[in-house]
């Protein structure tokens, strides 16, 4: 199966539940993640080895 890359706008309650689950399928690589909070973007990127990350979703 071809890979599907991803992204997640907001790491709310929600956004953080996306991340696990795209983490956890196979076949989807989470490519992207937007937030305000800096500090929360640069954890999650870390975390989860995201290549991208921003704080504006423009």
């Amino acid at each position: 199966m071809r890979e599907t890359k991803a992204a997640v706008i907001g790491l709310g309650f929600m956004g953080k539940v996306h991340c696990e689950n795209i983490r956890r399928l196979p076949y989807v690589k989470l490519q992207a993640i937007v937030t305000r909070n800096e500090d929360t973007l640069r954890r999650y990127q870390a975390m989860y080895h995201i290549p991208e990350a921003y704080t504006d979703w423009k």
